[in-house]
Parts: structure tokens; sequence; C-alpha cells
């Protein structure tokens, strides 16, 4: 097992380092469980610093491979290249893998932002480009190194740098390991939702709640299309008609004051520092499918609830401050269409285990996070 350190800023995702070629060049990339393909900045974007200069390396191959990838948002166009990786502390070695070399792209880095490549953690079958997808680098290192096909991340949400609140004082911070589980970076028990398909990680959502009470829908209903988890996307997404129930219910349920359109994600709630009334907004709760692992009785049907708090939901919104004091944003959305997305409102509370060996995900209080919070 090694790991990687995680940093970033507030809405622009969670960055581990890496170091290609030889000699080593090291780059941020952004880390997303909802894709699969690695690819690196290879040539100058005024949106980043640094980039990945090929000609620079002795082990760097071109494979002579051209192909795009299309996000939600933004795209790029590159080359299939080859070249030695090292990944995190602890791994014995480095490994030759394949990966994109971006040459042109657009809306897709971010300025300011300590990116400049993304790292897809998800299965082989949405590798792109459809016709002759390549092959997920994780996928590459586990045949690779023989390290265990499992990788966890504990995002910990924003950490403030200094006592006068300032944004540019806040970045996000985290850890992540590749082939095993590291139990120092939890507490308790972990708790496992089995995957139901091996493309995203897909997995079976049984139920939501607001402070305690349950929005009603059915499994069906939240299942009708996919619920994934996924680190490269900020926010909790879900369906039309489930995002006006939760905003109902949370609408009646809190006793802040709260700005016409917090909701909707128009406006944004402003506190003075360390002044944030926490205690006036309900909890969230999510209910996932429980693997057979953690049933007593294989026959039983089990569920288990995450319990997110508001200082999860309600988000640091960047660059706005009210006479330097934090605003926060509402960390629900719509997803338009793409079924339920569990992205980082919900996964900066725990450990998040992607045990691929055995087909689930768990799910662990983390220690960091807790603590870590404005």
């Amino acid at each position: 097992m090694f790991k990687d350190p995680m940093t970033g800023t507030p809405g622009n995702g969670y960055v581990v380092h890496v170091w290609l070629g030889s000699p080593p060049q090291k780059l941020g990339v952004i880390v997303d469980t909802g894709s699969s393909n690695f690819a690196v900045a290879a040539a100058p974007n005024p949106a980043i610093r640094r980039f990945f200069q090929f000609q620079r390396s002795s082990t760097f191959v071109n494979l002579h491979r051209t192909f795009a990838v299309r996000y939600a948002r933004g795209y790029w166009d590159g080359e299939l290249v080859s070249d030695i990786l090292r990944l995190g502390v602890g791994i014995n070695g480095s490994a030759r893998v394949q990966f994109a070399a971006i040459y042109r792209s657009g809306r897709f880095f971010v300025p300011y932002s300590n990116w400049q490549g993304i790292l897809g953690m998800a299965y082989p079958s949405i590798a792109m480009p459809p016709y002759h997808p390549v092959e997920p680098v994780f996928n590459q290192l586990v045949r690779e190194t023989g390290i265990r096909d499992i990788f966890t991340l504990t995002l910990c949400g924003p950490i403030v740098q200094s006592q006068n609140y300032h944004l540019h004082d806040v970045d996000l911070g985290g850890m992540m390991t590749f082939g095993g589980i590291d139990h120092s970076l939890f507490t308790g028990p972990i708790f496992y939702t089995p995957i139901i398909r091996k493309w995203y990680y897909q997995v079976a959502l049984t139920g939501i709640a607001i402070g305690g009470r349950s929005l009603g829908f059915s499994c069906d209903e939240y299942n009708q299309y996919k619920t994934i988890v996924d680190s490269g996307t900020t926010n909790f997404r879900v369906p039309e008609s489930i995002f006006n129930r939760i905003i109902a219910f949370a609408r009646s349920m809190t006793s802040v004051q709260v700005p016409n359109g917090f909701w909707e994600g128009r406006e944004a709630l402003c506190w003075e520092a360390n002044n944030a009334q926490w205690n006036g907004f309900p909890y969230l709760e999510i209910a996932l499918d429980l693997s057979d692992v953690n049933k007593t009785n294989k026959q039983e049907h089990g569920q288990f609830t995450l319990m997110i708090p508001p200082q999860q939901y309600l988000r640091l919104a960047e660059h706005v401050t009210v006479h330097n004091s934090p605003c926060y944003g509402f960390g629900v959305e719509r997803s338009q269409g793409s079924g339920i997305i569990l992205g980082d409102v919900i996964m900066e509370g725990f450990t998040v285990m992607f045990d691929r060996e055995n087909t689930r995900v768990g799910f662990a209080a983390s220690k960091c996070a807790s603590k870590l919070f404005l």
C-alpha cells in the first residue's frame, strides 16, 4: 500500500501529485472516481502554471493515437503516450503506464487551481475513446506493481490556514491510499454497500431523510437511472422531484433566516467568522443498501445511513465574502437527468473505500472531517 496527501481549493476538487518521466516531473491531478482516463497537460495553457514537458523525458514514448474526451464541463484533445509513473509515498519502484497527453482543451483547466491533469479512477467500461478505450491507470498499476485492487479517499473538507479568515487561507485537505486501507484515517466500523454495476461506482440508494423525516420516495424511484459515488463532483446531485422535496423539507426545518435564493443556489448565506449557526439546520440522511459482509443473517435486507451535518452540505462559497467573513452555498442541486451523484458533499465526512476486489464501496467515519470545518 502507498498513500498520497490530497490538497485543493473549495469548488475545484481534490488533487494528488504524480511524478512522470525521467527525470521525474511533478504534476497535480484531480482525483475523479466518475471517469476512467488519466490525462495531463503536455502543452502551455493560460489557465495553468506548469505542464508535462515530454521532450525532457528520456523514457517518453509517443504511441501516435489521437483522441478526445468530453465532460459535463469542458473537453480536451490529446494523444496516447507512455512513460514512467511514480505515485505517492511507499510504493516500491515505479511503473510504465499509458496515458493521454493533452495538447488542446476548452473550459477544462481551472485558472489559479493547482492541478494540471485528471486521474480517472472508475472502471474500464467508461474509458475513452469508446471504440478503442485506454486502460485506466489504476488497472495498469495493479497489474504492474502487484498492489491490491483497492483504493481509498479521505476527504477532509476546508482547512483554514489563518486565524483571520480569508479565502486565500482556505485549502482542501485529505489522503488517498492505493492498494490497501489505512485504518489510522478513520474510527469505528466500515459499512459496505455493493457495487451493482462496474462502470461508474454505482450503488443502490434506499432512502433520503431530512431531520429524521423520510422524503417518501421508493427505492425504485431513487435508482431509476443510477446512483454513483463521484469524487469529481462537488455537490450532492438529485433529480428534480427529489430536489424539490429536499428543499421543501429543509425550509420547514431550518430556524435560521436565509436569503430567498439560497436553496436554489442563487444566493449565498454569510455569517461573521466564528459565528456559524449550524444548529439552525437539520441533518441530511442518506441510506444505502448494506453489503452481506455487514449482515448477521445473509437473508436479511439491510441498509445503513450516512448522517450529513450542515457543516458538510453547506459549502464554502468561492470568491464570496462579506466584510471578510465566510459565505456558504447549498451543496444540493438538480442533476439534470444524470441520476443521483454522491459528490464531495457526502464523501467529506468519511473515509471511502473503493474495494474493487470485493465489488463494494465502504464508508467509515473519518478522523479529520469533523474537526476541520469552519
